[in-house]
């Protein structure tokens, strides 16, 4: 099942252990906007999702996207990682 963004939020906030109290203090809303942000009535600003996610510790694209993200740079990282060693490796064996 996919999580919708404002499940994210949702997410990204309880996470933060951060009531929607708190949340609409920090960005001068009330708790109703931060709880229509979560159920996908409304959606926050770009700027909004940009302080969202740092007061979340999380990124931008992962509110957006979802983990999907994570694990394709994880991915693309992994294999990169993966290329440089084994290239090293190669490098290695053709000078012994």
């Amino acid at each position: 099942m996919t999580v919708s963004i404002g499940g994210r939020l949702k997410q990204a906030r309880q996470e933060a252990q951060m009531t929607q109290e708190e949340v609409a203090s920090e960005f001068k809303h009330t708790r109703q906007t931060i709880s229509s942000w979560e159920h996908d009535r409304t959606t926050p600003s770009l700027s909004e999702f940009r302080e969202l996610a740092t007061l979340y510790g999380v990124s931008a694209d992962y509110l957006l996207y979802g983990a999907k993200v994570r694990e394709v740079r994880d991915s693309l990282m992994s294999r990169l990682c993966g290329t440089v060693s084994t290239s090293e490796d190669a490098a290695d064996s053709t000078l012994s």
